[in-house]
């Protein structure tokens, strides 16, 4: 199941009324990157529009994985949430 919200922005366009603190105590900023390992992925099924987002990478593999990559991945840390949830962290 896919969600994509045409109308959203991102949030540190917002107007101030609007505005969200973007504090966060790792010192992260904005996702960089996102990668979903899907077994048996078949391309037919994955939406055009979310190729154009140019973060997002759709690819088959063994098991089902969520990556996401925060601020080009210049900590170089990483935070693996298996075997509890199929998600990894990268900052």
């Amino acid at each position: 199941m896919w969600f994509f919200l045409s109308f959203a922005s991102r949030p540190d366009q917002a107007t101030p009324d609007k505005a969200q603190p973007f504090i966060h105590s790792n010192g992260l900023s904005e996702v960089t990157s996102i990668e979903i390992t899907i077994p048996e992925f078949n391309e037919k099924f994955s939406l055009p529009d979310l190729k154009t987002l140019g973060m997002l990478n759709v690819i088959d593999g063994n098991e089902h994985l969520l990556e996401i990559t925060f601020d080009q991945f210049k900590q170089g840390h990483i935070h693996d949430f298996r075997p509890i949830l199929p998600l990894v962290f990268k900052y």
